[in-house]
């Protein structure tokens, strides 16, 4: 009696769908699953949530190393389906290096040729224009707190986070800064204690951009308001963000809030 035929019916005929994959290992699956566990989760939620409200990159940062790891599995699970195909000379990876030297050519133009990108662009459509100028008005600022009648005795704050974080580090001293709640939603600052210590202090109040009008509660926190400034900031050499800086002087102890718990 014949032994029966290796690898069945395709090939008896010849042929055949080629050797089977290789087995996934748990270690394997366990890694896809955990990858997986720390990216869908939080991206399909803010996902979601981005149809009802703004929705800031940052917030969902958590998810993006897990699914930088994930998207490169999965292309190099596509690469090495291609390349079992098709001939070496005409892999897909010889193909896409063109791609990603080009890709590597254009983020270092984005982070070392911001000069000459700053004339074609206007700051609208420059990512990165929001970024100029922080070191240059840090000094200003400082210029204005020694020119005051007592430097010692001003506090720096913002109507939003971002610009008070910058405060707090570009002001050379790097002093505490206080962020006014105007109406904004709620940041680690309103859990921070407030400026409400410093009575009879002046300070110096900087806004992302040149003020429109006063805030309307700025009166019953100062009993004098300076007039306001839109500074220019430099950046090397070149044009920076242009902010709003206003003096003020005898803080009564009132610091607002007024975001009613929004977050």
């Amino acid at each position: 009696q014949p032994p029966p035929a290796v690898g069945g019916r395709g090939a008896a005929r010849g042929g055949g769908a080629g050797p089977a994959p290789p087995p996934v290992s748990d270690a394997t699956i366990r890694e896809s699953v955990l990858l997986c566990a720390g990216f869908w989760p939080l991206f399909l939620f803010f996902l979601v949530w981005s149809l009802h409200t703004r929705i800031y990159p940052n917030w969902s940062a958590m998810c993006y190393a897990a699914g930088l790891i994930l998207a490169a599995r999965g292309v190099s699970d596509l690469l090495e389906k291609y390349r079992g195909i098709e001939k070496p000379a005409q892999s897909w990876t010889r193909r896409l290096v063109p791609v990603w030297a080009a890709l590597g050519l254009v983020l270092w133009l984005m982070a070392h040729a911001q000069a000459p990108l700053s004339g074609l662009f206007p700051d609208k459509y420059n990512p990165t224009a929001r970024l100029k100028g922080w070191s240059d008005l840090g000094r200003h600022l400082d210029d204005i707190r020694r020119a005051m009648p007592n430097p010692d005795k001003v506090f720096f704050f913002s109507d939003s986070y971002d610009v008070t974080a910058q405060l707090a580090f570009y002001v050379p001293g790097q002093p505490r800064a206080y962020c006014a709640d105007f109406g904004r939603r709620l940041s680690q600052y309103d859990f921070w204690p407030g400026p409400e210590e410093y009575e009879g202090w002046d300070a110096v109040y900087v806004r992302r951009t040149p003020f429109s009008k006063p805030d309307p509660l700025l009166p019953a926190m100062f009993l004098r308001l300076g007039k306001p400034e839109a500074y220019a900031s430099r950046h090397r050499g070149g044009p920076g963000r242009t902010f709003g800086v206003m003096v003020l002087q005898s803080f009564t102890g009132k610091w607002p809030h007024m975001s009613k718990g929004i977050y």
